[in-house]
């Protein structure tokens, strides 16, 4: 993982945090790569290899339940990714 601070990318910081972009731009932008399905958002990356088998690590939104979990440790870039794709699958507006 990348961490994008002001100071070592100052042109991909203001792209990532002035919210210009989508959230899977800024997954993206981060490394991640998605996998969607009518139930579930994936962003993710792969970890390692075993022979023909890969591991895949990262982030799920599960559509049906309104939530999310993490396979990995969250930092502030993913968790502003993370925040604007709930802002932008309307969960934020949820008051249930």
């Amino acid at each position: 993982m990348c961490v994008v601070t002001k100071e070592s990318n100052p042109e991909l910081y203001n792209t990532l945090f002035k919210n210009e972009i989508s959230a899977k731009e800024m997954f993206e932008n981060l490394g991640f790569d998605c996998s969607q399905t009518q139930f579930e958002i994936f962003y993710f990356y792969e970890i390692r290899t075993y022979g023909d088998d890969t591991d895949y690590l990262g982030i799920h939104f599960n559509l049906d339940d309104k939530d999310f979990w993490s396979d990995v440790n969250i930092n502030v870039e993913e968790l502003q990714a993370i925040n604007k794709q709930v802002e932008e699958l309307g969960w934020s507006d949820n008051n249930e």
